[in-house]
């Protein structure tokens, strides 16, 4: 018994002896993400612990015994670990080196496809670190998308209690904003029920308001996201332009509407410049609107409708308003502005940007006209872009939310003191561990936008709700 434990001290002692002097000969090395040798999850490495790896070597112990000496899950322990794991006991270990989106693997990472440049001089390129960027960035309130939230920045004193980032990560491409991968939602819509002028809560559905005239159409068809996964309470989801297929819309014998995700590109791919006011030129349909600006760059991530996050615990802020001043009879308009009201989401609460256009044709949905396309059928694939007569928007920028929005515009139509709305939809927030299993049963998404001297009806405001079954 006492020749065994001798002997076995004097191979922990040979090994020990053969790794110092090896680490002699070697210098550093590289520290690792995760603190190789810390069985125990401690933040450092003690003797004991080498003692157990080396006993991992010799085949008299399992890598259960201490998982940090096997990070790849090789089912083994090298001298080159027990170097590492020593350098560790040594030095102490490693900080947590994990970065989302420099391009490398790291830590409890599952997959890391680097950032876009977002913001500045070269906006839209590849990047795996801020100093790939060049010139401003965007303000990122910890992944919460819209208003401020997004507008250009130098610094984080630009943002508030937000960051100044310039290489951001963005999902959709399989691996999602906090390098998890990712996985498909599809959330069939429950279909809208018009009652009079409205339409029937938790039923999906837009609410075109004017002075004189409230149309309700009922929205219908399936929206998909792709979602990655739950880290630190939060789970990224995108859309991709793709995910957005909603069914066209009859109003009555006047007109056919249709609503297609767009990944709306502006200068830069901010939506807001830096005074947090001006909106950054809008270049979706047109590159060349970016001349002598920054690239035009997708807002929400390439190819993707929208980005946003789940809350599992809660969101900061979720309830918003927008107010618009028309102007009245002598002053020019306004860009709308928005405000994130006070309190927090529900568990589950939902901050969705989202980039879509809306437009249509007067009449009915079938027709011989060039905005149909070859197949006779407006709102398909086969329609030439552009080619619809009525545009209410080729492009833009709204927020959705599972709180609750306000949609205002004030001094309408040129008369000072005329008012529409406010109007304020509800909706509800979503289950982290249903969305986990591929279920957004029961979440509303809600939101709005104003639409300035849209004529025949003058200025809109325009509220939506779109209600997962």
């Amino acid at each position: 018994m006492g020749r065994g434990i001798a002997a076995r001290a004097a191979v922990v002692a040979a090994v020990a002896l053969i790794s110092v002097t090896m680490l002699w000969a070697l210098g550093p090395r590289a520290a690792q993400a995760v603190c190789l040798g810390d069985c125990d999850g401690s933040g450092d490495v003690a003797v004991n612990e080498i003692i157990v790896m080396v006993n991992i070597a010799l085949g008299s112990a399992t890598v259960s015994a201490c998982p940090a000496a096997d990070p790849e899950e090789t089912g083994g322990v090298t001298i080159i670990q027990i170097i590492a794991a020593l350098n560790h006991a040594l030095n102490g270990c490693p900080p947590d080196r994990e970065v989302c989106g420099n391009g490398r693997v790291e830590g409890m990472e599952e997959c890391d496809n680097g950032g876009i440049c977002i913001g500045g001089d070269n906006a839209g390129t590849a990047c795996a670190s801020e100093d790939d960027c060049v010139g401003e960035g965007v303000c990122d309130a910890f992944g919460l998308p819209g208003g401020g939230l997004r507008k250009a920045c130098r610094s984080d004193a630009d943002c508030t209690t937000a960051r100044c980032i310039r290489c951001k990560p963005f999902g959709g491409d399989g691996c999602a904003a906090n390098c998890t991968n990712e996985t498909e939602v599809v959330a069939p819509l429950v279909k809208g029920e018009v009652v009079g002028t409205d339409v029937a809560a938790g039923t999906s559905g837009t609410v075109v308001h004017g002075d004189i005239l409230t149309i309700p159409l009922s929205l219908s068809g399936t929206h998909v996201f792709v979602i990655g996964k739950e880290r630190n309470g939060r789970i990224p989801l995108v859309q991709k332009t793709s995910g957005v297929q909603l069914d066209r819309v009859q109003v009555t014998t006047i007109a056919c509407t249709c609503l297609r995700g767009v990944s709306v590109r502006t200068c830069g791919g901010t939506v807001l410049e830096l005074d947090g006011a001006t909106e950054s030129t809008n270049c979706t349909t047109d590159d060349s609107m970016c001349a002598g600006q920054k690239p035009c760059t997708a807002v929400d991530g390439p190819g993707n409708a929208a980005e946003g996050v789940v809350g599992c615990d809660s969101l900061p802020a979720v309830d918003f308003s927008i107010v618009q001043d028309s102007g009245g009879a002598t002053r020019p308009p306004s860009p709308p502005t928005f405000t994130f009201l006070a309190g927090a989401g529900q568990p589950g609460s939902i901050l969705l940007s989202t980039g879509s256009s809306i437009n249509g044709v007067v009449g009915v949905c079938t027709g011989t006209g060039t905005e149909y396309g070859p197949d006779g059928e407006f709102c398909t694939d086969d329609d030439p872009p552009g080619s619809a007569p009525i545009q209410f928007s080729a492009g833009s920028i709204q927020l959705l939310t599972s709180g609750t929005a306000s949609i205002a515009i004030t001094h309408s139509n040129g008369i000072e003191g005329n008012n529409i709305g406010p109007f304020v939809v509800t909706g509800a927030p979503a289950s982290c561990s249903a969305l986990a299993q591929g279920s957004a049963s029961g979440l509303a998404l809600v939101g709005g936008f104003t639409v300035l001297d849209r004529q025949p009806i003058g200025d809109i405001v325009a509220t939506n709700a779109f209600v997962a079954r």
